[in-house]
């Protein structure tokens, strides 16, 4: 099976900027130079993007539009080839930071438009803990809209609940709420946004790519990677880590109650 490396936060961008058919194509043509010369022939390309039912013409139009972002077609005495730009550029042209580890996604993943961008979806929720509020802001999509990407993704979901010991006379926020557990123990709750898991995707060695989180964190503005900063965090030694205590933060438990996985509600 043919595997296409991608990386999420440029997912979500292109996502964001309707630019998610040029970027495909892109990851098709990094997968077939095998060499890393930094440039494919343009048959080569059109027949690996037939298996994913992308017609000549269709190609055409996508190789026209991301001209000068993605790569430039150039002639020369072999034929058309396209010569695609190195991970670095691409993304400080699109002003993007590349987080995590890089994910390989199956090519048939990107057969159709409508499956191509559920993929993309996919890759940048998976393994988040995240709210729908915070998902639309970064892919301009409606929350139905995500719905539909999931389920055509195969995403699942984890629902997450947070506690902190009730203390008497503590003030309990809208949206929290009092419970006792079995031992008669009250616990402040607070329902948390839903962990996502995408299980056809399989991270990738991070190879170059710290040197390139270096070479682009010189030129984008720091706005740009504002959804970076963690609030949720596996171990209580990974939270000593977190960098704005002012707000809460949260330890996985790793145990769940009434079905939900229980996080633990710290505040500084």
């Amino acid at each position: 099976m043919f595997f296409v490396k991608t990386f999420a936060d440029l997912n979500v961008a292109t996502l964001a900027t309707g630019q998610d058919r040029e970027l495909v194509v892109w990851y098709l043509a990094r997968s077939l130079d095998s060499e890393g010369r930094g440039a494919v022939r343009l048959e080569d390309l059109e027949s690996h993007a037939a298996q994913i039912d992308i017609s000549s013409g269709n190609l055409a139009r996508r190789l026209r539009r991301g001209a000068g972002t993605f790569w430039t077609v150039q002639r020369t005495a072999r034929g058309r080839v396209v010569r695609y730009r190195s991970l670095a550029a691409l993304c400080e042209a699109l002003g993007v930071v590349p987080r995590g580890l890089p994910l390989a996604v199956p090519l048939d993943r990107f057969k159709g438009l409508g499956k191509a961008r559920a993929t993309l979806h996919a890759t940048w929720v998976h393994g988040k803990t995240i709210s729908r509020t915070t998902i639309e802001n970064a892919t301009a999509s409606t929350k139905s809209t995500q719905r539909r990407r999931e389920k055509c993704a195969g995403v699942r979901h984890t629902k997450n609940l947070a506690r902190r010991p009730y203390e008497r006379g503590d003030q309990v926020a809208p949206g929290s709420f009092v419970a006792r557990d079995r031992k008669g123990v009250a616990w402040v709750n607070r329902q948390l946004p839903n962990t996502y898991h995408a299980g056809s995707l399989q991270s990738l060695p991070c190879g170059r790519l710290r040197k390139v989180r270096r070479m682009v964190k010189a030129t984008v503005a720091e706005a740009t990677v504002a959804l970076s900063f963690r609030r949720y965090f596996k171990t209580g030694k990974q939270a000593t880590g977190c960098k704005d205590k002012q707000r809460p933060y949260f330890v996985d438990e790793r145990r769940t109650w009434r079905g939900q996985r229980l996080w633990a509600w710290c505040v500084s």
